[in-house]
């Protein structure tokens, strides 16, 4: 996953072009401080208190320049938007949120439109079910 350019930084990179960024400890897949968090894709909600994450950690930056916003690709079948809830960056929390919540959510129509000739599925299918069994979160890359 790519997260665009910090809006505050600037860029050199084309307009709409994405740039790697270094994730939170939390968040990366490989990480030396600490390995990522482990939670359950898809279940809609989740209990924060039970990641035993610091609540510093959840509002520290998801990335290591602050960015307004990120977009989380998975498995190249969605792009799935983050964007900062405090206004100014994206949180760890943030993050952590916006996955459980997104990938228990239905289809988009676009979605549906796109991966039905690939998948058999009805159209309140969830984007967590298209990847066949429990889903963990393992890190971002």
């Amino acid at each position: 996953m790519t997260p665009p350019a910090s809006p505050e930084k600037g860029s050199s990179a084309p307009r709409g072009a994405r740039t790697a960024q270094a994730f939170h400890p939390l968040l990366a897949v490989r990480s030396a401080r600490a390995s990522p968090v482990r939670f359950e894709l898809g279940r809609g909600a989740i209990d924060i208190a039970n990641l035993r994450v610091n609540a510093n950690d959840l509002r520290a930056y998801a990335t290591a320049v602050p960015t307004a916003g990120l977009l989380v690709t998975v498995h190249d079948l969605f792009e799935l938007p983050v964007y900062a809830s405090n206004g100014s960056y994206v949180t760890v929390g943030d993050v952590i949120n916006h996955l459980v919540t997104a990938m228990a959510a239905p289809l988009s129509s676009q979605e549906f439109a796109r991966l039905q000739p690939r998948f058999h599925f009805t159209r309140n299918t969830s984007r967590v079910s298209l990847l066949d069994r429990t889903v963990m979160f393992a890190g971002l890359e």
